[in-house]
């Protein structure tokens, strides 16, 4: 299976090769460790990307591109801190089974949340409207997705390449 794969350059494609039999040998345990271990490095790239379509959003009144990474960091902590509360609970009901049908119900009432809060954050910050805010608020949102699924595609090469 692993020798079928054909890319150029040479040297890509027995690298792909030899990371290929690995993740094969112990079951993608090593990837995902290595992907996992790599996510936090990604984060540190991908907020300034954020911070700079934000720039690219608000661009009067004029603000610093330093006070949209700092609004990010602040968001991003508030969303990190969120997130792993439907974690501790998804363990807990494993402990607990009657707990199981309340976890989705948590996860999607904490994103209800952070969107939000976030929205809210942009209101405050940036001191706009309703109507403009949520427009901006969906063109960020969009942005966001885009660049984080980019940003997971290209941790997940790497990962496979530092394999």
């Amino acid at each position: 299976m692993c020798e079928d794969l054909h890319v150029s350059p040479a040297w890509l494609a027995e690298r792909l090769r030899a990371t290929c039999r690995k993740t094969l040998a112990d079951d993608g345990v090593s990837l995902r460790n290595v992907f996992v271990a790599s996510l936090p490095r990604a984060m540190f790239l991908f907020l300034p990307l954020i911070a700079a379509g934000m720039l690219l959003l608000y661009w009067r009144p004029r603000r610093w591109y330093v006070e949209h990474l700092v609004f990010f960091l602040h968001n991003h902590s508030a969303a990190f801190l969120m997130a792993s509360v439907p974690m501790l609970l998804r363990m807990l009901a494993g402990a607990v089974p009657v707990l199981q049908p309340a976890v989705p119900v948590f996860e999607v009432g904490v994103f209800v949340w952070l969107v939000a809060y976030l929205y809210l954050a942009m209101r405050r910050f940036y001191g706009q409207g309703r109507r403009r805010t949520l427009a901006k608020l969906a063109v960020i949102g969009v942005f966001y997705a885009v660049s984080l699924f980019l940003m997971f595609g290209v941790t997940a090469i790497f990962s496979a390449m530092s394999l």
